[in-house]
């Protein structure tokens, strides 16, 4: 920001020194102590230049790069769109810089892990839910709320591999036959990180089963929001039901999203929070005038009767194209993997 102030008056000089000592003692009194605590706890990493660790040497080019970015964007504000709450804005810019680094790093995993994810929000026989600990737990709903540790025998592993391998691996609805076979034998509600562990090792993904389970930022600065973000823990997940979603036929994509309700939160809603689509790309998929979709969002969710009337179609037929269309996501969600 200084670089060119030999070329300006000395009053506007003075100034921009003095933003640039201001920005320095902000940086290194609040934006890195908060980077280096959220990286250690994530990464468990030392961030001490003279540990050579390769985890250690990633977790310090992750501050680096996350402390670019936000001094770039102070740099550049200039009183336009100002950062209201610097500690929310510095986790969630970190939080992002983490998971781009983990999703090159662990692929596989990740996408294993948002296919259980989706499938625990989504199937009628089961349920997600944050623990009292804030971790993931997958179960039956109605079930057993407390996860239990995994004790498998090899027996019992090598059960789940050989009816793994007989229904073809981790292909399309294979993902559910896995979910229900590790529940069952396992007999209790499982954490989320242990499910996808698990399932690596019958589906023989080899990936380094340490990864951390990152928390959504905002959640982290105000629990009082509730569970807005529960089902859609993360962006990348968010931008992957989107993509899936818009390769939906029209009619389906309305029948899904004009009634999709998921714990008191419709997903028309929770999209723009998670950044993957706007008010204006959401009304352009379903057929809407963007006027004319911002001012139905106040009745949404919509009941089958007011789709079937909009569609012109009956209501049965209605319920029938949600639920291919939830067949669909399903089908297209798992083949990221």
């Amino acid at each position: 920001m200084s670089a060119d102030s030999h070329n300006l008056s000395p009053g506007i000089s003075d100034d921009l020194a003095a933003d640039d000592r201001e920005l320095s003692v902000l940086c290194q009194t609040e934006i890195e102590p908060i980077i280096k605590r959220f990286i250690c706890g994530k990464l468990h990493a030392s961030l001490r230049p003279n540990d050579d660790s390769r985890n250690n040497q990633d977790a310090l080019e992750l501050a680096g790069e996350a402390k670019l970015l936000i001094l770039q964007k102070l740099q550049h504000s200039n009183g336009v769109d100002p950062i209201r709450d610097l500690e929310a804005y510095v986790k969630t810019v970190t939080a992002n810089v983490i998971n781009q680094y983990l999703r090159r790093k662990y692929p596989r995993r990740l996408s294993l892990k948002n296919q259980f994810r989706y499938l625990f929000t989504h199937h009628p026989k089961l349920s997600i839910w944050r623990s009292d600990e804030h971790r993931w737990v997958c179960g039956y709903r109605g079930g057993n709320e407390s996860a239990s540790p995994i004790r498998f025998s090899d027996e019992k592993l090598s059960e789940l591999k050989t009816r793994s391998a007989s229904e073809g691996g981790n292909k399309a609805s294979n993902i559910t036959e896995l979910a229900f076979g590790i529940l069952d034998i396992h007999d209790s509600s499982i954490f989320l990180d242990d499910l996808v562990s698990l399932a690596c090792e019958v589906l023989n993904i080899v990936e380094p089963a340490e990864v951390p389970e990152l928390e959504d930022p905002r959640e982290t600065v105000s629990r009082s929001t509730g569970n807005a973000h529960s089902t859609l823990e993360d962006e990348e997940f968010a931008n992957l039901l989107w993509s899936a979603i818009v390769e939906l036929p029209p009619r389906h994509r309305i029948a899904l999203l004009l009634n999709f309700k998921d714990d008191s939160d419709n997903l028309i809603m929770m999209l723009p929070t998670m950044r993957a689509a706007t008010i204006r790309d959401i009304a352009d998929a379903l057929g809407f005038g963007h006027t004319e979709f911002a001012g139905l969002l106040g009745e949404l969710p919509w009941d089958d009767k007011q789709i079937a009337e909009h569609l012109e179609i009956t209501r049965q037929q209605v319920i029938n194209l949600r639920q291919s269309a939830r067949q669909m996501l399903r089908r297209k969600l798992r083949d990221e993997n």
